[in-house]
């Protein structure tokens, strides 16, 4: 976890990234396009249109990768396991479970 001390490296693509292709760059171009007209009426899968993901720009830099049991140890350390364990504690209390016979872990999918 990060104290008030720890400097946060600003946010900065590595030198070795090659820039896009124009064809590449057109073709995200014309999806960006497509996607933001496309949302304006969507009204399909279940699923949020208002995202502003501004704040957390900064942290997709990272590879994070919550490999493995967010109760051990990894040894994988660019995860989120803290915070995990804090998501399954909101459930476990709201649903008034046992603390000790608790284990979960998050998932992106929304069909897991």
């Amino acid at each position: 976890m990060l104290d008030q001390q720890t400097p946060v490296k600003p946010l900065l693509l590595p030198p070795q990234m090659p820039k896009l292709r124009p064809a590449a760059a057109e073709r995200l171009q014309s999806l960006l396009g497509e996607l933001s007209h496309l949302s304006d009426s969507f009204i399909g899968y279940p699923c949020a249109q208002d995202y502003n993901h501004r704040e957390i720009m900064p942290l997709l830099e990272y590879a994070v990768n919550n490999v493995g049991d967010p109760f051990a140890e990894s040894i994988y350390r660019e995860n989120t396991f803290e915070f995990e364990r804090e998501v399954v504690g909101f459930f476990r209390k709201h649903l008034r479970a046992n603390r000790d016979s608790t284990w979960g872990y998050m998932t992106a999918g929304g069909t897991e």
